[in-house]
């Protein structure tokens, strides 16, 4: 009897827990053949066309570490005289020790990009330092349905806004259940609609979710990879803007995974929610509490005080005692003296 094959996908999936928190942290393109990146060649790739489009997301092979069906990515752009990409070190040092986090984190903590964002620039032209800040993109697996071959398995870099709402439509209302849309067997197609070309003319909209399953085979699943083998990391052969970071730690120190470890960018508690890049920037709250910290202790506080009869005597005490003011005050003086003679003189003796 022939044993039968087992199956690689997981039954587990995605997990519950996982979407939940995804989508509670709601709150973002495809390199040319002219440009650098940072994906390795020989990837076939999804780029959505203008109308319609309809896919199946495919479920990675990290889905358990990662709870969810895709894996961040942040890269900088326009990086070199040809203008590629090129991921962020800062940024992904995190990403990659919270997707694998029992492999060696393949980067350092210091990007020659975000570097560029000096105070100098900021204060003398900030919309060049704004475009040192990376994108934030989601690599999923997916299956074009209205493409020529609807089995071939593509890499999506999809933008963060869009792959959140692709998340909010799964969400079943009233429950705390979410649609594990990368599952083998129960996952479903999602619609939406793309309009426009380029990083600022193109917008998605019209994001639904099947209520029907679509099954996949076993053999997409042969055609899966690990997310971190798809990346080109600094330093590597492939790299082609090499960092010139230094990679070394002083001896006897160790980074800590908390986020204030991490350099703030210039603009920090300066400018908050002033530039778009605030909405995915990892120190938006903090930046939010210290910039209205500082702009309440700006505020001058208000004066006490003094009583009125206090102030006129003080007034009237540093006054200059000139002869007219003289003049008027021995008049009343007199007055009142005369007052005060007359009404004696008017009382009878009991």
């Amino acid at each position: 009897m022939r044993e039968k094959k087992k199956s690689v996908w997981s039954k587990k999936g995605t997990g519950q827990e996982g979407l939940k928190k995804r989508d509670g942290n709601r709150g973002e393109r495809w390199q040319g053949e002219s440009r650098k990146g940072y994906l390795k060649s020989g990837i076939d790739g999804y780029v959505p066309p203008e109308g319609e489009n309809c896919i199946r997301i495919v479920q990675p092979l990290e889905v358990e570490d990662l709870e969810y069906y895709g894996f961040e990515v942040h890269f900088h752009r326009n990086v070199g005289e040809d203008g590629g990409m090129m991921l962020c070190s800062k940024r992904m040092h995190k990403t990659f020790q919270e997707a694998y986090p029992e492999e060696e984190v393949p980067f350092n903590r210091n990007c020659t990009e975000c570097a560029k964002q000096t105070a100098e620039l900021w204060e003398n032209n900030p919309d060049e330092a704004k475009s040192y800040y990376p994108d934030w993109r989601i690599l999923m697996w997916v299956l074009d349905l209205n493409g020529d071959d609807p089995d071939k398995l593509l890499l999506w870099s999809c933008p963060k806004s869009l792959a959140e709402e692709v998340l909010a439509q799964s969400h079943k209302k009233g429950t705390e259940v979410y649609i594990d849309l990368s599952h083998p067997e129960t996952g479903v197609k999602v619609f939406f609609d793309r309009e426009g070309q380029g990083k600022t003319g193109t917008s998605y909209s019209g994001v639904q979710v099947s209520s029907d399953e679509y099954p996949l085979d076993d053999s997409i699943a042969e055609q899966l990879k690990m997310f971190k083998d798809l990346l080109i990391y600094p330093g590597e052969e492939d790299d082609p803007y090499e960092s010139d970071a230094d990679d070394t730690e002083e001896e006897g120190t160790e980074h800590q995974d908390d986020e204030s470890t991490e350099s703030k960018p210039d603009c920090y508690s300066k400018e908050y929610d002033k530039y778009e890049d605030c909405d995915t920037c990892d120190c938006a709250d903090d930046c939010r509490d210290d910039y209205k910290k500082k702009e309440s202790q700006a505020k001058p506080s208000k004066p006490t005080r003094k009583p009125r009869r206090e102030e006129e005597k003080k007034v009237a005490e540093e006054a200059p005692k000139d002869k007219v003011s003289t003049n008027v005050r021995e008049t009343m003086r007199r007055r009142r003296e005369e007052a005060a003679a007359k009404t004696n003189n008017n009382r009878r003796p009991r």
